[in-house]
């Protein structure tokens, strides 16, 4: 399996990759694991995909996400939250305005 270093120039690995489904990812850490929300980089075909430490599973096993299907769902619904507030203020608009007439 592929091998997991912490996202910190000339750092040794840390772990393997032990299951992947979708954007998650199952790391086995014999040693010690990193903290939630740490970074993880895990060498992928010339480059390197880009984790985050969301669980500790036990004593040397955590979960992680693709970094870059979370930015997009963190993104998505900040997006969606604006817009919902942008349509409640429009209505409160209309509110006022209707009591005003």
């Amino acid at each position: 399996m592929d091998r997991v270093a912490q996202d910190q120039p000339g750092t040794r690995p840390i772990g393997s990759v032990e299951r992947v489904s979708g954007p998650v990812v199952d790391v086995v850490c014999p040693e010690t694991l990193p903290a939630l929300h740490e970074a993880l980089r895990v060498p992928l075909d010339g480059g390197a995909c880009m984790l985050e430490v969301h669980h500790h599973l036990d004593a040397t096993r955590l979960r992680a996400g693709d970094l870059s299907r979370m930015e997009f769902i963190r993104s998505r619904l900040a997006a969606l939250q604006f817009a919902s507030s942008v349509r409640q203020g429009e209505l409160r608009l209309r509110t006022a305005l209707t009591h005003l007439q």
